[in-house]
């Protein structure tokens, strides 16, 4: 997922695996450590710095077939924040006390409602999650990654209209009704460390 390279030399572009955090535990461990329900669709809503102080957690709370999971760090941000029924709010620090990362909840839900990002990309496409987006408004990169996402991860443009509205079951439906893409090498951190490694050695 890059772009604007035209004016470099082509034989000095390496192009990297994914660069991606991946769970190491089962969906059904990550699950019952948190005490998420065994058997529910769960969709993330994972939103990072980005703020959703005008999202009402409310309209999401009479979604068929599936159970909403946020963060207490995105549910304070949002009104009608809290657990309910259909929303479960998790505290973020009692995850990564519980020995949990992010990467392990996403590895717990059939999918993540985001806005594009390549960190969460990635990492769904790492962990086998369907990815949700809606338009994040004027991003450099947004274009590059909408355009590179499907050959990585299942992924479904929700309108901003729906997304507010909680008109999210369609979306949903049709998501992971997709056939999922060729699981993609992650270990880009990995090839980055030993080229750069091999580098050094050839400076020495």
């Amino acid at each position: 997922m890059w772009g604007g390279f035209a004016q470099f030399d082509p034989s000095r572009i390496i192009d990297l695996p994914l660069v991606a955090r991946r769970s190491n535990r089962g969906r059904n461990d990550v699950r019952q450590a948190l005490g998420l329900p065994p058997d529910d669709r769960l969709v993330l809503l994972s939103f990072g710095g980005f703020g959703l102080s005008n999202f009402d957690l409310g309209a999401l709370a009479r979604l068929p077939g599936w159970r909403v999971v946020s963060t207490g760090q995105v549910g304070a941000r949002a009104r009608g924040g809290g657990a309910t029924d259909e929303i479960i709010e998790l505290d973020e620090h009692a995850l990564y006390r519980a020995g949990m990362r992010y990467e392990d909840l996403v590895a717990a839900c059939e999918a993540v409602a985001t806005k594009p990002g390549y960190g969460i990309i990635a990492e769904c496409a790492a962990n086998g999650a369907g990815l949700l987006y809606t338009s994040r408004g004027h991003f450099a990169e947004y274009d590059v990654l909408v355009e590179a996402m499907p050959r990585y991860v299942r992924s479904r443009f929700i309108p901003q209209a729906d997304f507010h509205a909680g008109r999210w079951a369609p979306h949903l439906e049709a998501l992971v009704a997709m056939q999922a893409p060729t699981r993609p090498r992650v270990d880009g951190a990995e090839v980055a460390a030993e080229l750069l490694v091999r580098q050094v050695g050839r400076r020495q």
